[in-house]
C-alpha cells in the first residue's frame, strides 16, 4: 500500500508542476511531466496487481 500512496503523492506533485509549466509555456517540461504521471499510474497498477495476487494467496497486506 505504501507504494501506491507514494505514487499518488508523486502524481499530485507532477500535476501541480505540469500546470505551472503550461502557464509559462514550457512544453518540454509538460511532456516530461506527462510521461512521469503515466509512469506513476503504471506503477500504481503494478502495485495493485501485487496486492490482488497476495490476497488470492491468503497473505496479509500491510
Amino acid at each position: 500500500m505504501k507504494e501506491i500512496d507514494d505514487q499518488v503523492l508523486l502524481i499530485v506533485k507532477y500535476v501541480r508542476e505540469l500546470k505551472q509549466a503550461e502557464d509559462v509555456g514550457d512544453w518540454d517540461k509538460v511532456v516530461s511531466l506527462s510521461d512521469a504521471i503515466q509512469e506513476s499510474g503504471h506503477n500504481i497498477g503494478k502495485a495493485a496487481d501485487e496486492i490482488n495476487v497476495a490476497i488470492k494467496r491468503g497473505m496479509h497486506i500491510g
